[in-house]
């Protein structure tokens, strides 16, 4: 059984601003996007009748954490009648350097034109995930 393990260093990169939406206040990334899913995250939850506040905090900072954000702190504000809270998502990780090792010189070319990571690139979950399933299927169209 061959096993496929692709080795990733991180490095961050950071950006400062602030930003405002409902119940969000994101501090330290200016990503008009990630404040949307946020304030999306919290939105959904608070229509699905789950007004946890603890529970949508920890909620945000699991989406934080699979965008590459693994840092991210979320601090809770319950002084009003709706819960506000500020984002921290800290430094978003990304690929240093990408080592690929499989079962020889050919098998571990086969995976590094597969794969969809490159060096810059954000460490999100998805992407690593997606990428596995691209290496294994590469090795098994190959042969392997």
């Amino acid at each position: 059984m061959m096993f496929l393990r692709v080795l990733a260093l991180a490095t961050m990169g950071f950006t400062t601003a602030s930003l405002e939406a409902q119940s969000i206040n994101l501090q330290g990334a200016d990503d008009p996007a990630l404040q949307q899913a946020l304030g999306n995250l919290v939105e959904e939850r608070t229509k699905s009748g789950s007004g946890n506040a603890q529970a949508a905090s920890d909620l945000l900072i699991r989406y934080l954490r699979s965008e590459g954000y693994y840092t991210a702190r979320v601090l809770i504000d319950q002084s009003e009648d709706e819960p506000a809270y500020q984002v921290m998502p800290g430094e978003q990780f990304q690929f240093r350097r990408l080592q690929v090792r499989a079962g020889g010189p050919e098998a571990e070319r086969t995976l590094s034109e597969a794969l969809s990571l490159s060096v810059g690139d954000p460490v999100r979950a998805e992407d690593v995930l997606n990428a596995e399933t691209e290496g294994l299927r590469a090795l098994r169209n190959s042969g392997w």
